[in-house]
């Protein structure tokens, strides 16, 4: 429709990636429950994806301490999602951020994690090996990234360069 985001299973797990607008609405009706997300990849704060992002951590399920997630994104994405979670649930971008990210003994915020990745950047998501090379050219900073999966024997890669042109040796 009017954005792009895309839903990425991993050895039966879900993601979340540039999460779309009505993210939670459009999981129903394909007959995927948001709870079943568990984990957000936002390359950028563009509103056509991270908008729905906040909203959708997922129909605010997820930051009400009912499932958990873990959210992925640089450190402006980060920030982009705490605002606009703050503004979802109508709480301060202190309590906001409180909710995402994980404290011990804070029942609501232990099911949690974010990572937030720089250029360079290589993490472990949901049996993957997730690299995050650089910036990539963009109105706002972009990230993309490539995934590495082992499984039976053999290794499956995907790239996905966000919201932008191919970037020259990505």
């Amino acid at each position: 429709g009017e954005t792009t985001g895309w839903l990425l299973d991993l050895l039966q797990e879900s993601v979340l990636i540039d999460t779309p607008l009505c993210a939670a609405a459009l999981l129903r009706h394909i007959g995927r429950d948001p709870a079943s997300v568990r984990a957000i990849v936002e390359t950028h704060v563009h509103e056509d994806h991270q908008g729905a992002g906040a909203a959708a951590a997922l129909g605010a399920e997820y930051l009400k301490g009912a499932a958990s997630f873990t959210y992925v994104g640089s450190e402006p994405a980060f920030r982009g999602f705490v605002v606009k979670v703050a503004a979802y649930l109508g709480i301060t971008e202190d309590d906001a951020y409180a909710r995402i990210v994980a404290h011990p003994g804070d029942p609501v915020a232990a099911s949690q994690s974010v990572i937030r990745v720089r250029p360079g950047d290589t993490v472990r998501l949901l049996g993957a090996t997730w690299h995050f090379p650089a910036w990539n050219p963009h109105p706002v900073p972009t990230m993309g990234f490539r995934i590495a999966l082992d499984y039976r024997g053999r290794t499956y890669r995907v790239g996905y360069t966000s919201d932008t042109a191919p970037k020259p040796g990505f």
